[in-house]
This record gives structure tokens, C-alpha cells and sequence, in this order.
């Protein structure tokens, strides 16, 4: 059983389609949108169970979400595009990426990580971080996105600015659903797509914010390893998790810049 997802277009040139990130929907990417036009036409999704996209209960298994927002890609895209995933957007961008090679013309992850969860020599978010929003999460979803919006803009220039301004654009669209908002941290939490990256076959921008709490830049050094060749990565100095609301033009640049 599949179900449409919600998303929209806007904008001239090669075609772009951005993913959000957890607790979010695609209200996030309007304050770059009209600066966007001229240069792409960048489709904007609901992930299932955010904003306007439905959800349903077998998609709480990631490979399972993937396949409705391939299938709704499949169905909207009649020609090559550059996709993008911001934080937990970037997982299902690169599964998409590797499962629609002829498809996918250039991948582009922002302040996202192949995985999310600190390990062993890998730095990410601790466990008991974590943790502690799943077990908010269970009492009161309100409160787990109002805190974690505040962790993600943790070392911005303009943190409370930038809350205010997620919270405004996030009101545009209906609730996330509950079991969605579960779903997605049980993603952060156990998908690990490192050994994949190397699969890759397309060129792929990592975009990181120095100041980023949630996907710290030591990442960069600690990935490596797992990269393939076609990988460039470009760091974003005065950003924290979201660069494309900290520092716009020059998010906007790279893009413009990565699809010539």
C-alpha cells in the first residue's frame, strides 16, 4: 500500500529535491526558496508522517519509509535530479541515492551523518542524549521538538532567532505525527550507513556547520576512511545545524557552485 506524499515546486533551472530533517517539514526551506528560484527548481518533500504527508505504521521500519519516498519520487521526477538531505533527511537521501543511480545526478548531505549515534572512535550524539528524548517523547511531543530545536541551534550566532524562526515556519504545517517522531529517532539511533557510502556513484557535496552540536565537524576527519572519491566537503564557519538559515547565500553558493 503506498500513499502520495505532500510536497511543492518552485523555481527555474536543473532540478533539485530537498528532504527535511526530524520533527521538521518543508516550511523549513521557505526563507531560501525565492533566493533559490532563479538558479534551480528545487521540489520540497514532507518525509511520511511530517507536514502533510500521511503515515502508516509499517513505515516505522526505515527501509519501508524509504520505499514510499522512492516510489513517490519515482512518480513526480520524469528526469534526472541533485537531491539534498539536511540532518535525518541526509539517511533517506543517501538510500535513495543508492538504490536510483541512474536517477540521482548528484547527492548533497547538510549537518547530516551516515550515523547519527556516538560509537567508538565516531562522534555523534551520545547515547543517553538520545535516550532522553525518547523517553520525552513518550510524555509530551511538544516539549521533545521545542527541545530539540533548541539543541540543533546550540552555537549559532543567532540561536534564539533561530528557534523563533523554526517554530513560525513549522506552525505553517499540521502536527508531525507521534509514531512518526518515534520512528525517526529510532532511526537516529540504529541506522548506520558508513560501509554503503563507498557504493555511491554519484558526486557528493558534505556540507558541515562549525558550530554544528549534533553533527560535530570531527566527523569529517572520522569518515574518511569510508568515503569514496567523488566526495567534497565544504564547512560553513560561523553555522551550527543549519547552515541554510545561518549563512544562506553561501549555502545557496555551494549549491550553485556543485551543479554546474
Amino acid at each position: 500500500m503506498t500513499s502520495k506524499l505532500a510536497d511543492d515546486v518552485q523555481g527555474q533551472g536543473p532540478n533539485w529535491v530537498f528532504l527535511h530533517g526530524w520533527g521538521m517539514n518543508r516550511q523549513i526551506w521557505e526563507p531560501i526558496r525565492a533566493q533559490l528560484s532563479s538558479h534551480a527548481r528545487v521540489r520540497v518533500v514532507d518525509l511520511p508522517g511530517f507536514g502533510d504527508s500521511p503515515w502508516q505504521s509499517e513505515w516505522h521500519d526505515f527501509q519501508h519509509a524509504g520505499d514510499a519516498v522512492q516510489q513517490h519520487l519515482e512518480a513526480v521526477m520524469d528526469e534526472p535530479f541533485y537531491l539534498l538531505g539536511w540532518s535525518m533527511g541526509g539517511l533517506f537521501a543517501t538510500e535513495l541515492a543508492l538504490r536510483m543511480p541512474t536517477q540521482i545526478k548528484g547527492l548533497v548531505l547538510l549537518a547530516s551523518s551516515p550515523a547519527f549515534l556516538a560509537r567508538e572512535n565516531w562522534p555523534g550524539i551520545r547515547p543517553d542524549v538520545l535516550s532522553a528524548f525518547q523517553q520525552q517523547l513518550k510524555h509530551d511531543f511538544a516539549v521533545t521538538v521545542q527541545r530539540f530545536l533548541a539543541v540543533q541551534a546550540m552555537g549559532s550566532p543567532a540561536a534564539k532567532a533561530d528557534v523563533k524562526l523554526i517554530k513560525q515556519l513549522l506552525a505553517q504545517a499540521p502536527i508531525p505525527n507521534p509514531q512518526a517522531l518515534a520512528a525517526g529517532l529510532t532511526w537516529l539511533e540504529q541506522v548506520d550507513q558508513r560501509a554503503q557510502l563507498k557504493d555511491l556513484n554519484c558526486p557528493t557535496l558534505r556540507l558541515y556547520g562549525r558550530k554544528d552540536s549534533l553533527v560535530p565537524i570531527a566527523q569529517i576527519d572520522a569518515l574518511t576512511p569510508w568515503l569514496g572519491s567523488q566526495t567534497t566537503t565544504v564547512v560553513f564557519e560561523q553555522s551550527a545545524h543549519t547552515p541554510f538559515l545561518n549563512e544562506p547565500q553561501a549555502f545557496i553558493d555551494a549549491l550553485v557552485k556543485f551543479q554546474r
